[in-house]
Parts: C-alpha cells; structure tokens; sequence
C-alpha cells in the first residue's frame, strides 16, 4: 500500500509538471506568434502581391489584340477589363488592409511596452489609455461596418477609460487624504 500511495504521489507530481511544461509551452507559442506576426503581415502582403501579379497576367492574356474585332469580341475585352479593375480594388483593400493591421499592430506593441516600462502612475495611465485607443482601433478594424461591432467597441473602450481615471481618481484622492 506505501509503494502504491508513493507511485500514484508520483504520479501525480508528473502529470503536473507536464501540464505546466505544456502550459509554459502554449505561452511560449503565443508570444512567438505576437512576435512574428510583422513577418505574417509581410508574408501575406507578398503572396497578395504575388498572386495579384499571376492572376492579372493571366486576364491580361485573355484579352483579344487584333487590329479589327467584331463587337462580341469588343465586349468580351469590356468584361474582361471590367473584371481586371473589380479584382484590382479588391488587391488594394487586401494591401491597405495588411498594412493597416501592420501600423495597429505597432500601437498595440508601443503601448504595451510604454506600460512595462511605466515608472509612475501617471506613465501607466496614459499607457493603459494607448493602449485602449489601440486595442479600440483594432476593434474597429475588424468591425467592418458592423454597426453592433461598432458600439461594442465604443462601449468598451468607454468602460477601459472610466476604470482608467476612476483608478487614477482613487490613488490622487488617497494620496490627497494621506496628506490632509
């Protein structure tokens, strides 16, 4: 029975680091993936870029060059221009798109290293307020027009910034009783 009790004892202290060896290693993913997430944004822009290039040479080649064409044929060459110039905003959305995630991305990073690095009080509530506005912004981006996303956004940099100054309220009202 004691070496029963003492190998499910040991049992149980393995199992328990490996939940935190896996623990340590989810976190460890998720800063990797915070941390190349620039490199993602490049990648994509590239490969938007890349298939961008392969697919308008490709409609490109589908348009007739011929000294005379017969009005089938000059519409045909309408369609296909008319589908060239639809897919071309589309390429630019996706581009401004990535390079609007790349600036918030680089708020989200200032913001929170301006809160590491926060000496006073006063430095870590103007870094909380960054980055609100910058998490604020990114909702807004991925709201996309949707009116319910929107107001949630609003509501909740709203709430960031009231708990913001009710805190800061709260240490300048302490610190004003501790002098009275």
């Amino acid at each position: 029975e004691d070496a029963s009790a003492a190998f499910l004892e040991k049992q149980v202290k393995a199992e328990q680091q490996v939940k935190e060896l896996l623990l340590k290693a989810e976190k460890e993913l998720a800063d990797a993936k915070i941390a190349n997430l620039k490199d993602g944004i490049n990648k994509e822009k590239a490969i938007e870029e890349q298939r961008w290039k392969d697919e308008l040479a490709g409609l490109k080649k589908q348009l007739l060059d011929k000294k005379t064409l017969s009005a089938d044929e000059i519409a045909l060459n309408d369609d296909i221009n008319k589908t060239i110039e639809e897919k071309e905003k589309a390429h630019n959305k996706v581009i401004t798109d990535l390079n609007t995630a790349g600036e918030l991305q680089k708020q989200m990073d200032k913001a929170l290293i301006d809160q590491a690095n926060a000496k006073t009080d006063e430095e870590r509530w103007t870094a909380e307020t960054e980055l609100a506005k910058a998490q604020h912004d990114q909702e807004l981006e991925d709201a996309q027009g949707n009116a319910a996303k929107i107001a949630q956004a609003e509501r909740n940099l709203s709430d960031k910034l009231v708990k913001i100054k009710t805190e800061e309220l709260d240490k300048r009202k302490a610190i004003s009783d501790a002098v009275f």
